[in-house]
């Protein structure tokens, strides 16, 4: 077959096909709409997904660990701990929140300001931040952190839920996670 056949048979095509879309315009537009929808959904997802990293800070494998000292720990003592974590080589960072600052920001985003005022004295105790690094973020490295942390006498005995640490996120903007604490004996 010669190309200027070839040719004339495409535009042949093209023609009857362009001809049958008008004789029946609805099922036309309903086609195109549906060919629109189907580019349209992954390029929405792909937009979310990085307006949400965008919006959350893009913490790509961030999960912290909340420490909770005795509640008769000095501040002194939690400062040093503070410290002495943030020497640790799977350590990045260590913030200390003083039992005081965590009662003044519980005061004033739970709703409980007024009902607060009724306490004799701090029930909170110094808490720990601590990020791990991003290499050692793992669940089996939080689970092998979690004992260390309680061989500290001055640390609240803790139990880590690794549930909450290994819980895949499939397709949801990457989020903080918390080791959850048991904190039985505290008040």
């Amino acid at each position: 077959m010669s190309l200027a056949v070839s040719g004339g048979r495409h535009l042949q095509a093209l023609l009857g096909s362009l001809g049958r879309l008008a004789r029946s315009p609805l099922a036309t537009l309903l086609t195109l709409l549906v060919i629109a929808l189907a580019l349209a959904l992954p390029t929405a997802l792909r937009l979310f997904v990085t307006n949400a990293q965008a919006a959350t800070g893009n913490f790509a494998n961030a999960i912290d660990l909340s420490v909770f000292l005795k509640t008769d720990v000095p501040l002194a003592k939690a400062e040093q701990l503070a410290q002495a974590a943030q020497r640790r080589h799977d350590v990045a960072s260590v913030t200390l929140i003083p039992a005081d600052k965590g009662l003044e920001d519980f005061r004033t985003y739970s709703g409980f300001g007024d009902a607060l005022v009724a306490l004799k004295e701090n029930p909170l105790p110094h808490v720990l931040h601590v990020r791990p690094r991003s290499d050692d973020s793992s669940a089996a490295a939080l689970a092998a952190a979690g004992p260390s942390a309680s061989a500290i006498t001055t640390v609240n005995p803790s139990r880590a839920r690794r549930d909450a640490i290994a819980l895949p996120m499939p397709f949801a903007p990457p989020v903080t996670m918390a080791v959850l604490m048991d904190t039985s004996g505290y008040y």
